[in-house]
């Protein structure tokens, strides 16, 4: 690992928070109440996870291509943002003493998750991001691809397609599912 790997993720991280900032700020100029929803579902991601915060976006009645472009975004801000921790701590840099614990949490998660991927290669990580279970998905995946030496736009490619495919299928679901449910209502 070289300086430039952790600088590169960090503007990636710095940038990708920029935009959706940007975005966040003309949308609100357009339609408050769009914008309002918007951030309420990212907030709701960041706090509680991927199924509610869709839930929310579906049940706000929002087009599925809204739902899944938030979502996907604030999970890349989250694992990008956590991988540039781990990057980092790797250098004995600490960046924010407070979350120096959960660096470590995710670091212990992804070593014990490693020997199982190993065996799949870049279709075990994309898996493991993909399934829905605890301490699965693109913030521990990514520290494990890391793991396992992928280059740095391989590894954040896995992630982002097992991230993609992961909230598109659940947003799919949960919009088929809401429907459903409003037949009986």
């Amino acid at each position: 690992m070289n300086y430039s790997k952790r600088k590169i993720v960090l503007l990636s991280t710095t940038g990708l928070f920029a935009f959706f900032l940007i975005l966040m700020v003309s949308i609100s100029f357009i339609d408050t109440k769009l914008a309002g929803y918007i951030s309420s579902m990212a907030l709701t991601n960041i706090l509680i996870g991927r199924v509610p915060s869709i839930s929310l976006g579906t049940s706000l009645d929002l087009d599925i291509l809204t739902v899944v472009f938030t979502i996907f975004t604030t999970e890349a801000i989250l694992s990008l943002f956590f991988y540039t921790l781990f990057l980092y701590s790797l250098r004995n840099i600490k960046l924010f003493e407070s979350l120096s614990n959960q660096v470590i949490k995710l670091h212990n998660t992804a070593s014990q998750y490693k020997e199982y991927i190993d065996k799949y290669g870049m279709f075990g990580l994309l898996f493991f991001v993909f399934m829905p279970f605890w301490m699965t998905g693109p913030v521990v995946g990514i520290i494990i691809g890391d793991l396992m030496n992928f280059s740095l736009v391989k590894n954040i490619t896995i992630v982002a397609i097992g991230t993609f495919v992961a909230i598109f299928c659940w947003a799919v679901m949960i919009k088929y599912f809401i429907e459903y449910i409003q037949v009986f209502i």
